[in-house]
Protein backbone atom coordinates (compact mmCIF):
# COMPACT_ATOMS: atom_id res chain seq x y z
CA UNK A 1 0.00 0.00 0.00
CA UNK A 2 1.35 3.48 -0.80
CA UNK A 3 1.04 6.45 1.09
CA UNK A 4 0.29 9.96 -0.09
CA UNK A 5 2.66 12.89 1.70
CA UNK A 6 2.10 16.49 1.97
CA UNK A 7 4.32 19.36 3.07
CA UNK A 8 3.95 22.66 3.77
CA UNK A 9 4.70 23.65 0.59
CA UNK A 10 1.92 22.82 -1.09
CA UNK A 11 -0.42 23.25 1.99
CA UNK A 12 0.83 27.27 2.34
CA UNK A 13 -0.39 28.23 -1.46
CA UNK A 14 -3.90 26.92 -0.39
CA UNK A 15 -3.96 29.10 2.39
CA UNK A 16 -3.03 31.97 0.60
CA UNK A 17 -5.87 31.19 -1.65
CA UNK A 18 -8.46 31.87 1.05
CA UNK A 19 -5.91 34.42 2.64
CA UNK A 20 -7.14 36.40 -0.96
CA UNK A 21 -10.73 35.52 -0.72
CA UNK A 22 -10.96 36.67 2.66
CA UNK A 23 -9.38 40.38 2.08
CA UNK A 24 -10.48 43.22 3.20
CA UNK A 25 -9.73 41.48 6.78
CA UNK A 26 -5.85 41.92 8.17
CA UNK A 27 -3.43 38.77 7.72
CA UNK A 28 -1.22 38.61 10.31
CA UNK A 29 1.64 35.54 9.38
CA UNK A 30 4.33 34.98 11.41
CA UNK A 31 4.89 38.94 12.37
CA UNK A 32 5.00 38.14 16.11
CA UNK A 33 6.17 35.21 18.54
CA UNK A 34 2.75 34.62 20.91
CA UNK A 35 -1.11 35.44 21.11
CA UNK A 36 -0.55 38.31 23.22
CA UNK A 37 1.66 40.22 20.86
CA UNK A 38 -0.09 39.55 18.23
CA UNK A 39 -3.30 41.28 19.91
CA UNK A 40 -1.03 44.34 20.55
CA UNK A 41 0.42 44.58 17.02
CA UNK A 42 -2.72 45.12 15.27
CA UNK A 43 -3.96 47.26 18.33
CA UNK A 44 -0.86 49.65 17.82
CA UNK A 45 -2.04 49.43 13.99
CA UNK A 46 -5.20 50.54 14.72
CA UNK A 47 -6.28 47.49 12.78
CA UNK A 48 -10.39 46.10 14.44
CA UNK A 49 -11.07 43.41 12.54
CA UNK A 50 -8.17 40.71 11.67
CA UNK A 51 -6.86 37.07 11.51
CA UNK A 52 -3.60 36.07 12.80
CA UNK A 53 -0.67 33.11 13.05
CA UNK A 54 1.53 33.86 15.24
CA UNK A 55 5.55 32.42 15.05
CA UNK A 56 4.68 29.37 17.55
CA UNK A 57 1.82 28.24 15.58
CA UNK A 58 3.41 28.71 12.22
CA UNK A 59 5.97 26.51 13.73
CA UNK A 60 3.23 24.01 14.64
CA UNK A 61 2.01 24.07 11.11
CA UNK A 62 5.23 23.32 9.83
CA UNK A 63 5.52 20.16 11.89
CA UNK A 64 2.03 18.76 12.47
CA UNK A 65 0.14 20.37 9.50
CA UNK A 66 -2.76 22.20 11.45
CA UNK A 67 -2.30 25.47 11.77
CA UNK A 68 -4.10 27.15 14.26
CA UNK A 69 -5.72 30.85 13.03
CA UNK A 70 -6.10 33.24 15.86
CA UNK A 71 -9.01 36.31 15.44
CA UNK A 72 -10.48 39.16 16.78
CA UNK A 73 -13.73 41.27 15.75
CA UNK A 74 -14.47 38.99 12.98
CA UNK A 75 -17.67 37.02 11.19
CA UNK A 76 -15.50 33.14 12.36
CA UNK A 77 -18.53 31.74 10.25
CA UNK A 78 -17.30 33.27 7.74
CA UNK A 79 -14.08 32.51 7.57
CA UNK A 80 -14.45 28.97 8.49
CA UNK A 81 -16.76 29.10 5.62
CA UNK A 82 -14.55 31.02 2.86
CA UNK A 83 -11.94 28.63 3.95
CA UNK A 84 -13.31 24.76 3.72
CA UNK A 85 -14.66 27.00 -0.01
CA UNK A 86 -10.64 26.31 -1.31
CA UNK A 87 -10.33 23.13 -2.88
CA UNK A 88 -8.38 21.27 -0.45
CA UNK A 89 -8.53 23.06 2.93
CA UNK A 90 -10.61 22.17 6.17
CA UNK A 91 -11.57 24.86 8.80
CA UNK A 92 -13.41 24.16 11.61
CA UNK A 93 -13.82 26.72 15.13
CA UNK A 94 -15.90 24.99 17.59
CA UNK A 95 -16.15 27.31 20.40
CA UNK A 96 -15.59 30.94 17.80
CA UNK A 97 -15.99 33.66 21.07
CA UNK A 98 -13.00 31.86 22.41
CA UNK A 99 -11.56 29.10 20.18
CA UNK A 100 -8.79 29.61 17.52
CA UNK A 101 -9.80 28.42 13.87
CA UNK A 102 -8.56 25.21 13.10
CA UNK A 103 -7.40 24.55 9.29
CA UNK A 104 -5.83 21.79 7.73
CA UNK A 105 -5.34 20.18 4.40
CA UNK A 106 -8.37 17.62 3.60
CA UNK A 107 -5.90 14.69 2.68
CA UNK A 108 -5.16 14.66 6.66
CA UNK A 109 -8.19 13.31 7.06
CA UNK A 110 -7.12 9.86 5.13
CA UNK A 111 -5.23 7.04 7.34
CA UNK A 112 -3.37 7.01 3.70
CA UNK A 113 -1.63 10.50 3.73
CA UNK A 114 1.69 11.16 5.98
CA UNK A 115 2.46 14.73 6.92
CA UNK A 116 5.63 15.80 5.78
CA UNK A 117 8.33 18.13 7.35
CA UNK A 118 9.89 20.06 4.43
CA UNK A 119 14.18 20.65 4.34
CA UNK A 120 13.15 24.31 3.23
CA UNK A 121 10.20 24.68 6.22
CA UNK A 122 11.88 23.00 9.17
CA UNK A 123 10.62 23.79 12.19
CA UNK A 124 12.46 25.90 14.73
CA UNK A 125 10.90 24.83 17.74
CA UNK A 126 9.68 21.23 17.24
CA UNK A 127 6.99 21.49 19.72
CA UNK A 128 4.59 19.16 18.77
CA UNK A 129 7.21 16.44 18.73
CA UNK A 130 7.90 17.73 22.25
CA UNK A 131 4.22 17.59 22.54
CA UNK A 132 4.23 13.74 21.69
CA UNK A 133 7.24 13.13 23.75
CA UNK A 134 6.44 14.18 26.99
CA UNK A 135 2.55 12.32 26.44
CA UNK A 136 3.55 8.78 25.38
CA UNK A 137 0.32 7.72 26.60
CA UNK A 138 -1.49 9.68 24.68
CA UNK A 139 -1.99 9.21 20.58
CA UNK A 140 -1.69 12.28 18.44
CA UNK A 141 -5.20 12.12 17.73
CA UNK A 142 -6.14 12.42 21.79
CA UNK A 143 -3.57 15.12 21.63
CA UNK A 144 -4.76 16.74 18.67
CA UNK A 145 -8.46 16.84 20.06
CA UNK A 146 -7.07 18.38 23.39
CA UNK A 147 -5.39 21.21 21.84
CA UNK A 148 -8.98 21.44 20.27
CA UNK A 149 -11.07 21.56 23.12
CA UNK A 150 -8.44 23.41 25.91
CA UNK A 151 -11.38 21.86 28.33
CA UNK A 152 -9.32 22.36 31.48
CA UNK A 153 -5.88 24.09 32.97
CA UNK A 154 -4.49 20.61 32.76
CA UNK A 155 -5.06 19.66 29.13
CA UNK A 156 -4.36 23.33 28.00
CA UNK A 157 -1.02 22.63 30.06
CA UNK A 158 -0.54 19.81 27.45
CA UNK A 159 -1.58 21.55 24.44
CA UNK A 160 0.36 24.94 24.53
CA UNK A 161 3.72 26.16 25.64
CA UNK A 162 3.20 29.92 25.92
Amino acid sequence: MSSKTIGYTEVIQRLHKAWDKLKPLRMYWDEAPSNGSSLFLAEEQGVDEYLYVHSQAVDDFKESGYCYVGHDSVDVDWVVETINSVKGLNAECDYPEHSKILVWATELDSEDCKWVIEDDHVPEMKIWNDILKDNPELTPQEIFDTIKSNSTQAEADIATKH
